[in-house]
């Protein structure tokens, strides 16, 4: 672990790691990384510290990432297929309640993809900070 960057504040941080803009206009509202690190709920971003920081276990972490990764993507192409299926039916229509209805389960059907993507993102951040808690406090 490269511990000479847990010391940095988060203007120095990023400084020395290169971060992207998003990141860097996050952090400079933090006065600590660790305030920064409690704070992130976006999990890429806390995965690109850990990775600056040379944490160890992130192979392992992206195995489990991916695994999930792959079951939230079958079932948004599952709501996926019943959006269009949804909204063709609504197009087939031949009066205004069969098309409001089929139009209603087509949003429940992005609506439900939208809230596996957050639990999945919010699963991950979790899991994060099981594993690795929060590096910048000693």
């Amino acid at each position: 672990m490269r511990t000479e960057l847990l010391t940095l504040t988060p203007e120095e941080f990023c400084d020395a790691t290169g971060a992207f803009a998003p990141l860097r206009e996050f952090a400079k509202r933090y006065a600590s990384m660790a305030e920064v690190w409690d704070e992130c709920i976006i999990p890429d971003w806390l995965l690109w510290i850990l990775g600056r920081i040379e944490a160890e276990g992130l192979p392992v972490f992206a195995e489990w990432c991916a695994e999930r990764a792959a079951r939230s993507a079958a079932r948004a192409d599952l709501a996926a297929d019943r959006a269009r299926a949804a909204a063709a039916e609504a197009v087939r229509a031949t009066d205004a309640r069969a098309a409001a209805d089929a139009y209603v389960r087509a949003a429940d059907a992005r609506v439900a993809v939208a809230a596996d993507a957050y639990a999945v993102r919010t699963a991950q951040v979790a899991e994060i900070r099981r594993r690795w808690g929060n590096p910048f406090k000693s």
